[in-house]
C-alpha cells in the first residue's frame, strides 16, 4: 500500500511523468519518464526505454501528461525528437 501511496506522491509533485504512444491514432503503450530526464528525451533514449527498435519507435506518436500542467507536452512524432 505504501508503494501506490509513494507512486501517487511522485505524481502529485511532477517527479514522475505519465508518457504514453499512440500509433495509428490509437493508444499503444505507455510508462512513465522522471522529470530529471526531459532533457535527455530522445529517440535512442525511448526506444530502450521500452525496448523497441529505434526505427519502430520513430514511427509512434508519444505524449507526456503532467498533474500540474507544467511538464505537459502535446501529442509530438517521436522521430522529430533527436
Amino acid at each position: 500500500m505504501e508503494d501506490a501511496i509513494d507512486y501517487v506522491r511522485i505524481l502529485m509533485e511532477d517527479e514522475t511523468l505519465p508518457l504514453e504512444f499512440y500509433l495509428d491514432g490509437k493508444r499503444r503503450l505507455g510508462g512513465d519518464i522522471r522529470r530529471t530526464e526531459l532533457p535527455l528525451l530522445s529517440r535512442s533514449m525511448l526506444a530502450e526505454r521500452f525496448m523497441l527498435p529505434p526505427e519502430q519507435i520513430a514511427a509512434y506518436q508519444f505524449e507526456i501528461y503532467s498533474w500540474s500542467g507544467k511538464y505537459a507536452a502535446p501529442r509530438a512524432e517521436v522521430s522529430r525528437l533527436p
